[in-house]
């Protein structure tokens, strides 16, 4: 099962679709992403989170990261 981090508010309704279709979803805007994102096969952020090269490279498990 691929696990989702939510990272911003979205709708309840994305949130249920995410599960419904199988994957395994955290909402969770306040740990260090730094830390966090090399446990999640994909983030979902909206304007206020900013995904730097650095925070890339330290997503192991990203499509974005293996795609290089």
């Amino acid at each position: 099962m691929s696990k989702v981090l939510v990272r911003e508010e979205i709708a309840e309704a994305g949130i249920r679709l995410l599960r419904e279709r199988g994957f395994e979803v955290d909402v969770d805007g306040d740990s260090d992403l730094d830390e966090a994102i090399g446990r999640y096969d994909a983030i979902i952020v909206r304007s206020a989170t900013k995904v730097t090269a650095d925070l890339i490279e330290a997503a192991r498990k990203l499509d974005a990261a293996r795609s290089r």
